[in-house]
C-alpha cells in the first residue's frame, strides 16, 4: 500500500475504548483495537473492492464494518483522510440473543449489552 493513500484513524472516544477493552478481555490473543485500525486505515470506503461501503440511514449515515461478531460504526472525512470510529455494537441478531443463551459467544454479547446498552437502531434492539 502507498503510504499517502492511508487514512488516519482518530483516537477512539472513551465509550468506544471501554467497549473495545471489554471485547479485548475476551478475545484470546487478538488486539481488537489494532484490528479495527487495520480494517479502516487502507480503504474505509471500500473503493478498491467490489463491495463499496454505503452510508447507513438507520445508523445516522455512518459506515459499518464487521470485526468478528461485532460491528464498528464509523465516519470518514475524505478531505482530511480521517476516520472517526463512533461506536462498537453487537452483530448478533436479537432473536439469536434471546434463544441461544447457552452459546458462550451469545453469552458474551448479552453481557456486552447489559454493560453498555444497545444502539437504538440495531435490528430488534433492546437488552436481553
Amino acid at each position: 500500500e502507498d503510504e499517502h493513500e492511508k487514512y488516519t484513524i482518530l483516537p477512539f472516544p472513551p465509550m468506544v475504548a471501554a467497549k473495545i477493552q471489554f471485547v479485548q478481555e475476551r478475545a484470546r490473543a487478538l488486539d481488537v483495537g489494532k484490528v479495527i485500525q487495520a480494517k479502516l486505515r487502507i480503504d474505509p470506503l471500500g473503493k478498491k473492492t467490489r463491495f463499496k461501503k454505503k452510508r447507513l440511514d438507520d445508523f445516522g449515515g455512518l459506515y459499518m464494518v464487521a470485526v468478528g461478531s461485532y460491528r464498528v460504526l464509523y465516519d470518514v472525512d475524505e478531505g482530511t483522510r480521517c476516520v472517526e470510529v463512533q461506536d462498537l455494537i453487537t452483530g448478533i441478531r436479537r432473536d439469536v440473543l434471546e434463544t441461544d443463551t447457552m452459546d458462550p459467544e451469545v453469552e458474551e454479547h448479552i453481557k456486552f449489552l447489559r454493560q453498555f446498552g444497545d444502539h437504538p437502531n440495531a435490528c430488534g434492539s433492546g437488552t436481553p
